[in-house]
């Protein structure tokens, strides 16, 4: 009698948990598939590769169009224009990532926006107050020698 087993077929980004951390610092756990996870941030499979702990992959940082593909040891990243992809967030080794990600973005969502470039100034920066940088010459002055 034979036994009867059934082999798995290793893909690449297998289904997995995976921490969705948005630019405000909001983050959601949640499954995520390997074809959702392409539709999602546009990466192909080959791509999506260099994050499957279960193959050996050199540290890399990959720019697609849609979206940056981080490999870096243990820090295994997705980057896209509105939200961070970081697979396993409950690994005690990814975990520090994901805290540290969610405090830096919370920071910078709670700060005031940077300043705008109008265009009565010509485009030109704010002067600083030391008077170094950005703003132009004094007094109206050309800076031009």
């Amino acid at each position: 009698m034979a036994a009867a087993f059934t082999r798995r077929r290793h893909g690449a980004a297998a289904p997995g948990e995976w921490a969705a951390v948005s630019g405000a610092g909001a983050w959601r756990v949640g499954e995520v598939g390997k074809h959702q996870l392409m539709r999602r941030t546009g990466l192909s499979a080959r791509d999506l590769r260099a994050l499957d702990p279960a193959l050996s992959y050199p540290c890399s940082i990959m720019s697609r169009d849609r979206a940056v593909v981080v490999n870096l040891e243990r820090a295994r990243a997705v980057i896209t224009a509105t939200e961070v992809l970081v697979p396993g967030p409950r690994d005690p080794a990814v975990a520090p990532l994901v805290r540290n990600l969610r405090a830096r973005l919370l920071l910078v969502s709670a700060s005031p926006t940077p300043p705008q470039v109008s265009e009565e100034d010509g485009g030109a920066l704010p002067q600083s107050p030391g008077g170094v940088g950005g703003g132009g010459a004094k007094d109206g002055q050309s800076s031009a020698r």
